[in-house]
């Protein structure tokens, strides 16, 4: 198929450091593209999700040196994750399925082996500035960021838990059609990397994502309007699941799934740009998870501090 430029007519997107993606017709068939794509990674990685059994959108074959697109579905438009936590009546048997995938993957389907070739660890490594910002704005959290920063860092010495998956869990990224998207990050991960991204993304999704990083969500039909943190039940059962994951793993995996958490409450966005009500609560959790004795149990607590 040949696409051509002029007939390109776009309907929403989004702009973000990624590049740019959203929805458009070309000779009036409706699709999915993202711009700034290397299609041949893009294609591998797919293949690879493919094999483990990962539901995901059909590529389409393009002639188009700068953008990649996919066979339009409404459901990764109107139906994800975030809509149903946010804008839709409960799927209790969608939620479940996804909590029950979850598990088998990250128990049943993983296994030991070096991280020092995973997209988890390229991914925290890009992001360490975020902790030299952090310490600047977070006097109080010194220790704890220097301790992060370490754990980060020798994290490539250690065989952890693996397993091919997405590398980017977020509200976003999974349809209630169990389908999920956005590849950047797909191939070989660490459990507990992407346990601690969807849970910083089921924690912070109504209230940090939206509030600060609005470009993201531009194309979507529905956007929260007034960001505030909202933990129903949904977001409580997913948030239980992923502790309980966590809960039937090692020692060496829980600290790095804590390492990880509160690396990635404090990098999902540039940290100087919240206001100071924020970075006061996002503090608190920090301080909260980092000294609970039990992760659940600093949580609750943290939940309490932040309503």
């Amino acid at each position: 198929m040949t696409y051509l430029k002029k007939s390109k007519i776009i309907l929403a997107a989004s702009i973000s450091f990624k590049g740019e993606y959203g929805i458009c017709t070309i000779e009036g068939n409706k699709y999915f593209y993202k711009n700034n794509s290397d299609i041949e990674n893009e294609k591998n990685r797919l293949s690879l999700l493919k094999s483990e059994g990962y539901h995901i959108p059909k590529l389409i074959e393009v002639n188009d040196n700068d953008c990649i697109y996919y066979k339009f579905d409404s459901d990764l438009y109107e139906n994800t994750l975030y809509d149903s936590l946010y804008f839709k009546k409960p799927f209790w048997d969608n939620i479940y399925n996804i909590n029950k995938d979850l598990k088998n993957r990250c128990l049943n389907k993983s296994k030991k082996s070096s991280v020092s070739d995973t997209m988890s660890l390229k991914f925290f490594n890009d992001r360490l500035n975020h902790l030299e910002i952090a310490k600047s704005l977070y006097p109080n959290l010194i220790e704890i960021i220097n301790g992060i920063e370490k754990n980060i860092k020798d994290i490539h010495n250690k065989k952890l838990l693996c397993y091919i998956s997405n590398g980017d869990l977020t509200d976003t990224n999974i349809c209630m059609n169990g389908k999920i998207c956005d590849f950047e990050n797909a191939g070989k991960n660490i459990v507990v990397s992407d346990l601690a991204i969807f849970f910083v993304s089921i924690l912070y999704g109504g209230w940090i994502y939206p509030k600060y990083n609005k470009g993201a969500y531009t194309f979507r039909k529905n956007i929260i309007e007034k960001p505030t943190l909202i933990l129903t039940i949904k977001h409580k059962i997913i948030l239980r699941t992923i502790l309980e994951i966590v809960d039937n793993m090692d020692e060496l995996d829980k600290k790095y799934f804590k390492t990880m958490l509160i690396f990635r409450l404090m990098s999902p966005i540039t940290v100087n740009k919240l206001d100071s009500k924020d970075k006061h609560n996002v503090e608190i959790l920090i301080k909260e998870i980092y000294n609970g004795k039990y992760i659940y149990t600093s949580l609750t607590s943290a939940y309490n501090s932040i309503k």
